[in-house]
Formats: C-alpha cells, sequence, structure tokens
C-alpha cells in the first residue's frame, strides 16, 4: 500500500510537514505501521512495510496571483534518498501541499509517469489502494472518459491514473472552480462507475479507493472498500488552530512557524545530507494546537503524523471527507456517505449544508483580527444593528433596527482586573458564587477564588487542551480530546477519569441536572452518558510514570508531582444519535433544555434530540455558516456562529424570533445570567456584548485592549474574546493570549442619571439602555462593603492616573491634582477640609475632619499623595494607569502610599454608610477622624512641620496617629512595626586644582581629588561591613529584637538563603542566623556609600556627563561622595555627625594633601519606637486577628520615617504603623504593587480598630 498526505492551512516550509515531523511521510515510507497486508501478493510486496516506487510532492505557490494551477515534482528514487526533495522542501512554502510515497504493484512499471499527485489545470489527486481486477476493466474505463479527461491521463498502466481521469470526466468543467458539492458528486460518480463497470465484468476482488482531491480551494478526501466486510486501508485526519514544531526541539529546528500570517524571510541554513540522504535532517515533535472552535490547520494522512495520537481522528469506512476553505483562512470539515451505487440518500442533507456555509453565501464579518490582519487607525466604527423580531428563520431587516453604536455605551477601557497563568489560549470557562474555573490550550483547569482573584488551585491531569467544562451537580466535569475527568468541587481532587469508547475526540459538553453527560465530538455524533457510569470508576493508588507531551507546546512534562492516577475507564454510551438524521460536520455547541438537547455544528445547523434518548427531533436552520455557541436563557435558545449574528428562538415554537446584529467577526461563546435577564455574547473581533433579554437590545460593548505590531503604535489588532461568563458584578472574558479579564458589568457609565420605576426597573436617561435589579437596596454589611470596594477600585484607578512625582518641578500641577482630588474625595464623606500650603513651590498639605465631639477620642491619618519617578524601563504596563492582574494591582503609588491613603478614607466612609443604613439611621462615629495627607514626603518633607503647626487646632485632640507605610517581613503573614531606625544623608566633596585637568599632560604631579575621596570612603567600613569610625556601635539599645523574634521564628516568612536570593548576592557579610540577620538589619546602626560623582556639588547635575567618550583622559578638579548613616534607638544624631566628621578630618588629614575637603550634613531623621505591650498596639492586634484570623508578627524596620517621631511630638501622641504591603511590593522600583487582598482587608482592620475605640 502507498502513503500519502495532505496539508490544508497557512502557508508553511513543505520541510515542516514531508521531511521533519517525527512520522513523516518519509518515515513512513520506509517504516509504514498500519500498510494493509495483502495476501494475493508476493510476500515482499504483500506483507512489507516499504513503499520504495517513487514519490512526489504538490503544491500551490503562494506567489502567483492569476495562476491557481498547481506545481507537482516527483521522481522513481526513493523518497528517503533524494537530495532534491530536500533541497526543494527547504525552500517552498505552500498552504496547501500534498505527498505520496509509492509501492507498485505486478504490472505496473516503476516511473514518473506513475508517481503521484497527478495534476491537471487547477486540480492535484492522489490515491491509495487499489482498483480490483484493473487490468481486466482498464479498457473499458478508459471509454467512458471524455477527450479532455482522457489527454490528461500520464499513464494508462496505473489504476490510480485511470481514477483521475475519471474524476475528471464527471466535472462539468476542469477549467472553472466547481462548488464544494460538485466536487463531492464528481468523487461520488467516480466511485460508483468503478463500482458498476466491476460488476458488470464479474470482478470478485476489492477494490480500496482512498482518493485525496483539491482544486486549491477544496479539498475531498475518501476512504472506501467496496465489500461491506472489509476495512478499508487506514486514513486520519486531524483539524486544529495551527501545527507547529515543539518548542523543545525549537533550537534545531529550521522549521517556519504555522499559522503565522507573517513569516520570517530568512532561509533554513546547514547541511543538506544526513544518514538517509538528509531528508530527516531536521526531524521533531510536531503538533496542532487549539484555539477555541474555529479550524484553521487540517491535516489528512494515512497515518498520523504527528506524535500526538489525540490530535488524529480515523476517517469513517466509506466516507469522504470535505474539507471547505473561506478566504480568511477558516476551514470547515463535512462528512459525506459513499455509496457503491448512485448517490447516497443522507447526502442530500450534505448537499444543502455545503450550500448554506459556501463562501459566496456567507456575509459573515471582516474577521480580520482573529485571522491576524493588522488595522490602522480606529479600530472600529459604528456598525452596530439590531434586528427586530421577525417570525422567519430570517427575520429581521434594516426597517427594524432599534439600536446603534452611538446609544450603546462602548468601553475600550482596562479591565477592572486581568487575571494570569494559562499558557495559551483559554478555550473555556465557568463560574458559581465562590469560584471561577478556567480551561485552557494548556491542558489545565485553573480555579480562581472571586473574593480576591487569586488562583487557590489548579487542576492537572488532562494531556491535551481542554475543549469543554461544565458543572454536574456537585461536580465540575472537563473533557479534553476522549477523556472525562470528574472533579470535587469542594476538595478539587480528581474522583473519575472516564475514556470514552470512540475514537474520535470531544469537541462540545453539557450535563443535565441529573449530572448526565451530552457530549459531541468530531464524529458528528451526540452521546449520553449517565452519571452512574462517570462515577463508577475504580481508583489506582499508583503514580503514573510517563513523561507527557504538552499539548500547546511539545515540550516532554513529568506528571508524577501533580496528577492523579486514575484507571481510564472506557465507558460506553447509554444512547447516541443516529447518522442518518445527524449533523454532518464536527459538533461545536450543546446546550440542554428542559426534556431536550439542542447541538450546533460547523454544518450550520441546529439539531434538537430527545434528552432521554437522543431520538432526532427536528432541524433549525438560519445561520450561514458554522453554529459555535449554544445557551439557554428561560425559555429562550441563543445562538452564534461564523455569520457574526446572535440568533433568538423560542423555545415552544421553535422559531426564530430575533437576529441580533452587531459583532463583526465569528461568536465564538454565549453566557446567560437567568438572575439579571441578560446574556454575553463574545466575537474573534475582540468585542463582548451584554445584551437585555427583556428588550433584546444591546446594553454595553466591551472592546479588547489592541495589541501593537511591530514598532509603529498605529498597527495593531485586537485578540479574540475566546469565550465569557456573566459574574455579577463581572462579564468575565478569556482570549486567545491566556489571559482572563473582568470586566464592569454595569450598564450605566460616568455621570449618567438613573430613574427607577415602581416595578424595580432602573432605566438610564440614554434611550434604551435598561437594566433589571432588585428594587430595593441590598443595606447588609456584605452588600455595602462590596459597593464599597468597587468605589475603592474605581478611585484608586482615577488617583493614580494623576502623576504626583514631587521631586519633578515639572509635575507641580499634577501634584495639586492628586491634592484636589483628596480633597473632594473628603468632602463626598462629609469632612470639612482644606488645603494648607508648606513653602514657596512646594506642594500642600490635604487636611480634613469628621468630628468634634469633645467626649470622643480623635484619631489622626496620615499619609502621602506624592509618589517617585516611574522612569525604570522594565515595567510591565503604563506606570500611571492601575493594572489589576492576578490579586494584584500594579502602577505608581499603589503601595506607596496612594492604596493605603483610600484605604484610610473607605474605611471611614464605610462605616458612615452601616450607620446611616442601621435600625435607628441615627448611628454615630465612636471617633472624631482626622486627615493629614502631605505632598512632599518623597522629596524630604521640607515645610512639613511648619505647616502642620500653623494648623494645629485641625488635629486638637488627637490620642493615636494611624500611619501606613512600610511593609509587610515576608509575604504571608500581617505584620505591626513597632521600630524604625533613624537616617543621617551626608556629602563630603574634596577640591583640588582650579579646573579639569589632561591625565596624559598633568597626571601624577599632585593629590588628585577622586583618589583621596576614594581613600576617605574607604576608610569608613571594612570588608565585613562594619563601620571604623570610632564610638559609631555607643548607646546602641540592647534587646530591641526580643519581642519580634518569638513570632518570627515560628511563621517561616524569612530565611538566610531566601534573603540572599531576594539581593542577588553570593554571601552576606553579616549573619549566621536568622536572628543575627534582623539585628544587623533592623536594631544596629549602618553606613552606606551611596554615590560618587566628579565635579563640585554645584554642577554635579550635568559633571558626571559632560565629558562624553574623552571622560578617561581627564581629572576632574572635585569630586562629591554621598554616605547614608543609619541610627538606632537611644543613639543621638548629633553625637554620630560629630564623630564621623571627626574621623573623616582625621583621615584626611592623614593623606597630606593639598585638597579641601567639605562635609555636609543634607538631611536628618530620628529613630522611631513604640511599646509594643502598649493598649494600642494590643488593639491593632485584635482588629488584625478579627479580619486576618491569625495573630500578626511584631516587626522592626531598617528604614526611616521621619514622620512619625514629628507627629508624636508635634500632636502629642502615639503612632501606630499598619503595614498594608508584602515585602515584594517593589516600592520605589519598577512593577511597584499591592495584593488586592491586601488592600481591602487593611481596610477592614482600619474599621474594626476604629470601632475598638471607647469614649473618654
Amino acid at each position: 500500500m502507498c502513503r500519502l498526505m495532505a496539508y490544508i492551512g497557512p502557508e508553511i516550509l513543505v520541510a515542516d510537514v514531508v521531511l521533519w515531523p517525527s512520522r513523516s511521510i518519509i518515515k513512513q515510507s520506509y517504516e509504514a505501521r498500519e500498510r494493509r497486508n495483502d495476501s494475493s501478493l508476493p510476500c515482499h510486496l504483500g506483507y512489507g512495510n516499504l513503499n520504495g516506487d517513487g514519490f512526489g510532492i504538490g503544491w500551490y505557490s503562494p506567489c502567483s496571483m492569476n495562476d491557481a494551477t498547481p506545481c507537482t515534482f516527483t521522481s522513481v528514487t526513493p523518497a528517503w534518498n533524494n537530495d532534491n526533495l530536500n533541497r526543494l522542501a527547504m525552500k517552498l512554502e505552500s498552504g496547501l501541499i500534498f505527498a505520496h510515497v509509492r509501492a507498485a504493484y505486478p504490472g505496473m512499471p516503476v516511473s514518473e509517469q506513475n508517481c503521484h499527485p497527478f495534476a491537471h489545470e487547477n486540480y492535484l489527486f492522489m490515491h491509495n489502494g487499489v482498483v480490483a481486477g484493473f487490468l481486466d476493466i482498464r479498457r473499458q474505463l478508459i471509454s467512458i472518459m471524455n477527450d479532455e479527461a482522457y489527454n490528461a491521463v500520464q499513464s494508462f498502466h496505473s489504476d490510480s491514473a485511470v481514477c483521475f481521469g475519471l474524476f475528471l470526466h464527471h466535472l462539468p468543467d476542469t477549467k472553472k472552480r466547481q462548488t464544494p458539492e460538485v466536487l463531492l458528486r464528481a468523487i461520488q460518480a467516480t466511485v460508483s462507475t468503478i463500482t458498476r463497470v466491476q460488476k458488470e465484468n464479474g470482478i470478485e476482488g476489492t477494490s480500496l479507493l482512498n482518493f485525496v482531491v483539491t482544486d486549491g480551494v477544496t479539498t475531498v478526501a475518501t476512504r472506501y472498500a467496496d465489500d461491506p466486510d472489509t476495512i478499508p486501508a487506514s486514513l486520519y485526519y486531524a483539524e486544529g488552530y495551527s501545527y507547529d514544531r515543539s518548542q523543545a526541539c525549537h533550537a534545531t529546528s529550521l522549521a517556519s512557524q504555522a499559522s503565522k500570517t507573517i513569516h520570517s524571510s530568512s532561509q533554513p541554513s546547514g547541511s543538506a545530507t544526513g544518514k538517509r540522504g538528509g531528508a530527516v535532517i531536521g526531524e521533531g515533535s510536531y503538533g496542532l494546537s487549539y484555539a477555541g472552535t474555529e479550524t484553521r490547520v487540517c491535516l489528512v494522512a494515512s497515518e498520523p503524523v504527528t506524535d500526538c495520537t489525540s490530535d488524529w481522528n480515523a476517517v469513517e469506512p466509506n466516507t469522504a471527507l470535505v474539507i471547505s476553505k473561506d478566504s480568511k483562512g477558516i476551514l470547515t470539515v463535512f462528512k459525506a456517505w459513499l455509496a457503491n451505487e448512485g448517490e447516497h440518500p443522507d447526502n442530500e442533507e450534505v448537499y444543502r449544508c455545503l450550500e448554506t456555509v459556501d463562501e459566496k453565501l456567507v456575509d459573515g464579518g471582516l474577521d480580520a483580527a482573529h485571522s491576524g490582519k493588522c488595522k490602522k487607525g480606529i479600530l472600529r466604527s459604528g456598525s452596530l444593528k439590531s434586528g427586530s423580531g421577525g417570525t422567519t428563520p430570517r427575520g429581521g431587516g434594516e426597517n427594524d433596527l432599534r439600536l446603534d453604536d452611538a446609544v450603546t455605551p462602548r468601553s475600550m477601557q482596562d479591565p477592572c482586573h486581568v487575571l494570569s497563568g494559562h499558557r495559551g489560549p483559554v478555550t473555556t470557562v465557568k463560574s458559581n458564587e465562590e469560584y471561577l474555573f478556567s480551561g485552557g490550550a494548556d491542558g489545565l483547569i485553573r480555579v480562581w477564588a472571586l473574593s480576591d482573584y487569586t488562583c487557590i488551585k489548579t487542576l492537572q491531569g488532562h494531556r491535551d487542551p481542554i475543549r469543554r467544562i461544565d458543572f454536574a451537580g456537585e461536580y465540575l466535569m472537563s473533557a479534553g480530546a476522549e477523556t472525562i475527568r470528574l472533579w470535587d468541587l469542594k476538595t478539587f481532587e480528581c474522583i473519575s477519569v472516564v475514556k470514552t469508547n470512540s475514537k474520535a475526540s470531544i469537541t462540545a459538553l453539557a450535563c443535565d441536572a441529573s449530572g448526565a453527560a451530552f457530549v459531541g465530538s468530531v464524529d458528528c455524533r451526540i452521546k449520553k452518558y449517565s452519571p452512574e457510569s462517570l462515577l463508577n470508576t475504580s481508583r489506582d493508588n499508583r503514580i503514573e510514570k510517563k513523561k507527557l507531551r504538552h499539548p500547546l507546546f511539545g515540550r516532554d512534562k513529568d506528571l508524577d508531582k501533580f496528577s492523579l492516577s486514575l484507571e481510564k475507564n472506557k465507558v460506553d454510551p447509554i444512547c447516541t444519535t443516529f447518522a442518518t438524521k445527524g449533523h454532518c460536520s464536527s459538533v461545536t455547541c450543546l446546550s440542554v433544555c428542559d426534556d431536550v438537547v439542542c447541538s450546533g455544528s460547523h454544518d450550520s445547523t441546529i439539531r434538537v434530540w430527545s434528552a432521554e434518548d437522543l431520538s432526532f427531533q427536528k432541524v433549525l436552520r438560519g445561520h450561514r455558516g458554522s453554529v459555535l455557541a449554544l445557551t439557554r436563557i428561560k425559555g429562550f435558545l441563543v445562538s452564534g456562529g461564523r455569520d457574526s449574528v446572535v440568533r433568538v428562538w423560542d423555545l415552544e415554537t421553535w422559531v426564530c424570533c430575533d437576529i441580533l446584529r452587531g459583532h463583526e467577526s465569528s461568536v465564538l461563546s454565549i453566557s446567560a445570567h437567568e438572575g439579571l435577564g441578560m446574556f454575553a455574547s463574545s466575537s474573534a473581533d475582540g468585542t463582548v456584548r451584554l445584551w437585555d433579554l427583556q428588550t433584546l437590545s444591546c446594553l454595553k460593548v466591551f472592546e479588547a485592549i489592541p495589541r501593537i505590531i511591530g514598532f509603529n503604535s498605529l498597527y495593531y489588532h485586537a485578540p479574540p474574546c475566546m469565550a465569557c461568563v456573566i459574574s455579577p458584578p463581572y462579564v468575565i472574558v478569556c482570549s486567545d493570549d491566556g489571559e482572563i479579564s473582568l470586566h464592569d458589568a454595569c450598564v450605566c457609565d460616568g455621570d449618567d442619571e438613573l430613574e427607577i420605576e415602581e416595578n424595580g426597573i432602573i432605566r438610564s436617561k440614554t434611550p434604551d439602555i435598561i437594566r433589571r435589579v432588585p428594587s430595593k437596596l441590598d443595606t447588609t454589611s456584605a452588600a455595602i462593603s462590596a459597593r464599597i470596594e468597587r468605589e475603592f477600585e474605581k478611585s484608586l484607578r482615577s488617583f493614580i492616573k494623576i502623576q504626583t512625582v514631587s521631586a519633578d518641578p515639572g509635575r507641580k500641577q499634577d501634584c495639586f491634582q492628586g491634592a484636589k482630588f483628596l480633597l473632594r474625595l473628603l468632602e463626598s464623606i462629609g469632612a470639612e477640609v482644606k488645603l494648607a500650603p508648606t513653602m514657596e513651590g512646594k506642594n500642600p498639605l490635604v487636611m480634613g475632619r469628621i468630628g468634634n465631639d469633645p467626649a470622643l477620642k480623635t484619631i489622626t491619618f496620615y499619609g502621602h499623595y506624592d509618589v517617585q519617578p516611574a522612569m525604570e524601563p522594565d515595567w510591565s504596563h503604563y506606570p500611571f494607569e492601575l493594572h489589576a492582574k492576578d490579586g494584584y494591582y500594579i502602577g505608581r503609588g499603589v503601595s506607596d502610599n496612594k492604596g493605603p491613603i483610600l484605604a484610610f478614607i473607605f474605611a471611614v466612609r464605610e462605616m458612615l454608610e452601616e450607620l446611616r443604613y442601621s435600625e435607628d439611621g441615627m448611628g454615630k462615629m465612636p471617633v472624631n477622624v482626622a486627615f493629614l495627607f502631605e505632598g512632599e514626603e518623597e522629596n524630604g518633607s521640607i515645610g512639613f512641620k511648619e505647616a502642620v503647626q500653623d494648623n494645629i487646632r485641625w488635629f486638637e485632640g488627637t490620642e493615636a496617629i494611624f500611619i501606613s507605610n512600610t511593609l509587610w517581613v515576608g509575604e504571608a503573614h500581617p505584620c505591626i512595626t513597632y521600630g524604625m531606625r533613624g537616617m543621617m544623608n551626608m556629602s563630603v566633596e574634596i577640591r583640588g586644582p582650579a579646573k579639569d585637568l589632561h591625565s596624559g599632560n598633568e597626571g601624577g604631579v599632585f593629590s588628585e581629588p577622586l583618589a583621596d575621596l576614594t581613600k576617605l570612603l574607604a576608610s569608613l567600613v571594612d570588608s565585613r561591613s562594619n563601620v571604623c569610625v570610632p564610638g559609631f556601635y555607643e548607646d546602641v539599645k540592647e534587646s530591641c529584637l526580643d519581642i519580634a523574634m518569638q513570632r518570627l521564628e515560628d511563621s517561616n516568612e524569612f530565611s538566610l538563603e531566601g534573603y540572599r536570593a531576594y539581593l542577588g548576592v553570593k554571601e552576606l557579610t553579616v549573619g549566621r542566623t536568622e536572628e543575627e540577620l534582623l539585628w544587623a538589619r533592623w536594631c544596629q546602626p549602618t553606613l552606606s556609600v551611596v554615590d560618587v560623582r566628579v565635579g563640585t556639588a554645584e554642577d554635579e547635575d550635568t559633571a558626571h556627563y559632560r565629558f562624553g567618550p574623552t571622560r578617561f583622559s581627564v581629572i576632574p578638579r572635585a569630586a562629591v561622595g554621598k554616605v547614608s548613616v543609619r541610627f538606632v534607638p537611644n543613639q543621638d544624631s548629633e553625637s554620630i555627625i560629630k564623630r564621623l566628621t571627626d574621623h573623616l578630618k582625621h583621615e584626611f588629614a592623614k593623606l597630606r594633601s593639598g585638597n579641601s575637603i567639605k562635609i555636609t550634613v543634607h538631611s536628618v531623621g530620628d529613630w522611631w519606637e513604640a511599646d509594643p505591650n502598649c493598649k494600642l498596639v494590643k488593639l491593632a492586634e485584635s482588629a488584625i486577628q478579627d479580619v486576618w484570623k491569625e495573630t500578626p508578627l511584631l516587626v522592626r524596620e531598617g528604614g526611616t520615617m521621619p514622620v512619625a517621631s514629628a507627629l508624636e511630638k508635634l500632636l502629642h501622641a502615639p503612632a501606630l504603623l499598619l503595614p498594608m504591603g508584602q515585602s515584594s511590593d517593589n516600592c520605589h522600583l519598577s512593577n511597584e504593587r499591592i495584593r488586592r487582598l491586601n488592600l481591602f482587608r487593611g481596610k477592614s482592620v482600619i474599621k474594626h480598630l476604629l470601632k475598638s475605640f471607647d469614649k473618654k
């Protein structure tokens, strides 16, 4: 038997499909695994695995604009030893490739005329099999042909060449492109003609007719044996989104990337010879990747070409595949039946479906975003159309339109939150009240907690992409390839693994209320499995010791550490749909509607089946192209497909009652929420539309943020929205880049006014925007907290946008806008407010106060609204736009200190809301609250003390100062900071000659300033980080770490090795234990040289850069070194300064230099310490215990916060430092972040703490 293969898809290097796959057709030519035995032939022919009597490849050139004829290359030499094939395959690219290796039969000469594929006009043809009794019926078969077909036959010795002639004979016109229906009819007529002639001549042998033919657009492949008791020759097909070489082999691969719109112009290089003539020099592992329901690649082969067997589906005996490709590159694979004589009666349905999806009839959107094409300028203009209720399948028209994009609110803003973790497209998603479940092409199911948007569990075990997930009672059901897994929704453990008793990959899944599973697959059938059969599986406690191929990237992955090893039990379905009334293409989606099951397919139809026995009920037509999404909501079935429209079907009459337009490309998924009466549709055009079921109007459009392509920001494309789910208050959208975005489902934006009607409908004054919500506002504490958190996030998003960089003189206006933002926010909660100037040219203080009851204690909140610059190049996103990802807020200032500031404000606001909706509505704050926010903290806090003193009445009665401007010691446990070191900044300047001098002319004849400075700085610290200044360690307080270590030792929050790795150094100079290291960081004074510059202090901003490339030949006239000193409790800054100054002058005098020294102290900040056993700390511990359900750690910090001690002295009250951020928050660095959970729980801690204060 011969071997053949065909590739249909994006342009690809021929070598990637013909030469280099580990099971390529070249490998099959000498190592065939499924070659059919034939006892009628000599042993070496009938039972061998060698195909060495010639080969051929055929392809269509993508560069030929006006020439649709194919090219061929054939040879009688063995395929594995032909250098010309090797050279050609590494140079040619095509989107349609045929390859064939030949095994000659007796009486059939070995010649190039007999080598496949055969070509004529636009057609390529190849055959695997045999025409029984060919020599006896050859003359009669030839006599049937018309002149054109006769002249096209290359060799009358070959039964395959004659079959091709018969096929051409049955075409109405070989020079004109025919429809898929015509090609299928011609193939059927060819089979029927051969069978009829054999019958007329009494031929008793069995014909095996595996044909593959194409006109460059449509491909037809058959698997046929004229004896019903004979198994035809093997034939498989695989379909997916892309065909790629595995990344594990990519280092040695010369392959181009499949499914890329733009290919590299570079050609493969290297030797063209190898063990077998070079044909397998680049052998590697290839595989298909999957992204939703659309197919862009299809391979047909006698044997699987890729390593992953789950990619491949066996073609059913006596059937034909019709593979149609549209202008957007999307393929549709149909299955048709072949009859011995005449037409198969079931093919009339196939022809009808082929006509529906034919390119001439499909009026879907441009689909440029999904096909990878770039757009320039505005992504889309207003084009939303919403048809009104017609009662025919094609109802609706221009005269019935109610809504357009000028009315529908559109959102191209960043989503509220982004979840990442999948490596590849996220193909399916489901949610319940607590969790979000996402399945991806990486074979993983991730479980996300909706409370804090963190991934709490990754369900691993599938070897293949996750096609569908659904809830089955108390279980989650997932399907990938031919396997179904059941997961316990409480423990997230896999409790059952079932392999369907079918060789067809699962493409659709739905469960009914009883837990029964309905499974759709590529074999066009639907199967029903009982919950008992899915659960009654035996458990195997042994661990699978297998290396599994990664489904997306092809890497081998060791699943030992995470895979539940359960036996795969093959389970038979309790019922299956019959082929006679079934789909004629893959089942793409399923929806259970009470006592019926609805299925959608690539054949453009929706079919309705009895849920009890899967008996056929009816077929729904109307979509022009694949039906890709189905969902049931109340009394309606909602469908979406390739034609870009959403259809709404009445479940009683099964009539299409409305057609909803607006999407510009395929509708990939639909999700409904019955409680809200809404449904959402996601599309390959990068949008998700939210629809109201009552009015069938579009409420809102969410648009994906375009991806920039190349270096020109005007060119981009919107990523397709693969799947969506409504999980109030969000619409959750999955994309093909592995990210899941959460969008606010609120219909009314901005300052839009609402009217509340008596029937509980909230109606926007914007026309036709309606949302049904409960008529009574939920005033429970949980509901209030949820609303406050949404407003908190919205305010934080606005606050981060204001670039309050106090160190940048060009941002003065931004800083003032930041101050006004806080002023308005405080006013909105009823605070008396004031902006207080500090010094001329400096940013103002923002002050506010709620309550002046002298009988109540006053709590003062301190924070700063200015931030550090964000000039680091490695920000993952624009730093002044809040980005929410994986449970974290990312942006400059989110942790230091805008996030904690808003936590203070919204904690008070939440308390006021709860008091407002208390039983008597007359609740009163338990404390007076004062707010103090400065705008110069990151720039030295110049004028801060004086401004506070001038406005001291705003803080009368203060008994505690709350500050949140420190961090946890680690990642997992909340902390209270009870001590910080002081800080002194000093510069040492050495001046020498009057000007800079040339090192070649004047070097070596005087004392150089930079050399003197280097010696002085080296005298300060030794090689083990010990400070060499006499008396530097005097007056250090003892035993200030004991309380911290009592809890830290059991927390596992800190380790020597972890800290060393975090610093990125080879070794630490101090600390053989964690306690010694923390003592050095928190309780010991330190001295660090932080900067050295050439030039004087007056010109240091430019001196360092003014010499350019001649820097090496210049001796600077002056040099300045900067020193940072941290000192600890009981030490005095004046004493430290004096000792350091004396040491520097002494060491300088020892140099006997003619230069001069100048020592300047720039700033001093005192240390701060609290009593960890005081009542204030105990109240804070109790509040943290209530919120976090654990006792906080008591920690110190090595940093300095001068404002803490300064405010204690000014307000005569103790300070409480409550860090909210984790140690990894990257304050002052790129990608500054804070965990959402920390921020909101920090708000709750403040609220609990305020409630704990009693009256005086």
